[in-house]
């Protein structure tokens, strides 16, 4: 269907926003796995395909407007702009990873145990799933036996 004559795509510039990585790699990951050599190319053309991509600020006001007939978002993007989506299947799709961190010298690392505790308690992630976000067992990685007791064992207890 994106490939057929007339389509209008939006999309970011792959070189200067992830969101326009993920785009180019979705495209080449579907191309794979569907066995469709050139399907990338017949959809987006040239990774900085001019005719395409624009700057983030404006491609959900594009869409909106009709300007465009399809356009890659994140999904929180499309959850606040109350846009209709449609999942690629996982086996192709880039997922975007958001980590969260303590810093060693933190001028508040009580309030940092804070947010920390909220963010991967239920109310923190039930807004993060209202807003679009797919959520994952958190990893632990660097100097994991720095982290405060109380965040980790909201990793534990997380699913």
């Amino acid at each position: 269907m994106l490939s057929q004559p007339g389509i209008k795509i939006g999309r970011t510039d792959p070189k200067l926003d992830p969101k326009g990585a993920f785009t180019v790699e979705l495209l080449q990951r579907a191309e794979a796995f569907y066995n469709k050599p050139g399907l990338s190319q017949s959809i987006i053309g040239a990774p900085d395909n001019p005719a395409q991509v624009l700057p983030e600020e404006v491609l959900v006001g594009r869409f909106q407007s009709g300007e465009l007939d399809a356009a890659f978002f994140y999904s929180t993007e499309a959850a606040d702009a109350k846009i209709t989506t449609v999942q690629p299947p996982a086996e192709i799709d880039p997922k975007a990873r958001y980590t969260a961190a303590i810093l060693r010298d933190a001028p508040n690392p009580a309030g940092a145990e804070r947010f920390l505790g909220f963010l991967l308690g239920t109310e923190g992630r039930d807004l993060l799933q209202q807003h679009g976000l797919n959520l994952v067992k958190p990893a632990i990685s660097g100097e994991a036996q720095t982290m405060p007791t109380s965040v980790k064992s909201l990793i534990d207890t997380t699913q």
